[in-house]
C-alpha cells in the first residue's frame, strides 16, 4: 500500500470534481489506499450533512473495498503529537506520516 488518500480528494472523487476525481479513480483501482481514521470520518460526515444518513452508507460501503483505515495505537499517538508539535502539519496527515 503506497498512497494514502485525504477526505478533500475523497469527497471530490464522490462529486466528480477533476481533476481530483480521476486522480483518485486511477489510485484505487491500482491499489488499496490508507486513509486515516480522522479522514475517513470526515467523508461520511460531510455526506450525512450534504445528502443523508442512507448516502453516507453508501459512500461508506463504496470506499471499504478500496481503503485499509489506519487505526492509531498509544505509540503512533505519541509519534503524531511529536511530529505535530515540531511541523506545521495538519493532524490527519501526521497520522498517516508517522
Amino acid at each position: 500500500m503506497g498512497r494514502c488518500l485525504d477526505c478533500w480528494a475523497v469527497l471530490a472523487w464522490l462529486d466528480g470534481d477533476e481533476p481530483a476525481a480521476g486522480v483518485v479513480e486511477r489510485t484505487i483501482k491500482r491499489e488499496r489506499s490508507a486513509m486515516s481514521w480522522m479522514n475517513l470520518v470526515e467523508v461520511p460526515y460531510r455526506t450525512t450533512r450534504d445528502h443523508g444518513r442512507q448516502k453516507a452508507d453508501q459512500v461508506l460501503a463504496e470506499l471499504r473495498p478500496v481503503g485499509t483505515e489506519n487505526l492509531p495505537g498509544i505509540a503512533a499517538m505519541r509519534s503524531v503529537s511529536s511530529l505535530r508539535a515540531e511541523h506545521p502539519i495538519a493532524l490527519a496527515d501526521c497520522l498517516l506520516s508517522h
